[in-house]
Order: C-alpha cells, then structure tokens, then sequence
C-alpha cells in the first residue's frame, strides 16, 4: 500500500466548521466531547483550530456530531 498525503488542515477546517454548526444547533462543547469521547480541552482546543487532532480522533468528533469522515486522495 502506497503512502498518501493527506491534507490535515484542510480536515481540520471542515471539523471546526462542522462543530460549530452543531454548536449553533444546540450541541454544547461538553456533548460533543462526551459523544465522541474525547476529554473536553481536547475538543476546545480542535475547536479553537490550535491543534491538529490525529485522524482517528476527528473521525470520533464527526461521528460525535452525527456525520462521517470520509478521506479523499488524489
């Protein structure tokens, strides 16, 4: 299996989008954390895009809010 770059910012943008969304839906921070299973100041700080999450962890964060990470390579 060859190695693909994979653009983890561009992740991570999607991510932060995609909380906020949820947050605006009536999603608290904590909920999401806690559906997703990740401790609190982990998601703040995604969130706050001052961290880059490993990808098994975003995909946690999007099924948290109710959708699917779905990777594209070119």
């Amino acid at each position: 299996m060859s190695k693909r770059q994979v653009n983890r910012a561009g992740i991570v943008k999607q991510l932060v989008k995609a909380v906020r969304e949820a947050e605006r839906a009536g999603m608290s921070r904590y909920a999401i954390a806690h559906a997703a299973g990740v401790a609190l100041p982990v998601l703040v700080r995604i969130a706050n895009g001052t961290t880059i999450p490993r990808l098994d962890t975003a995909e946690r964060i999007a099924r948290g809010i109710g959708l699917h990470l779905t990777l594209i390579t070119k």
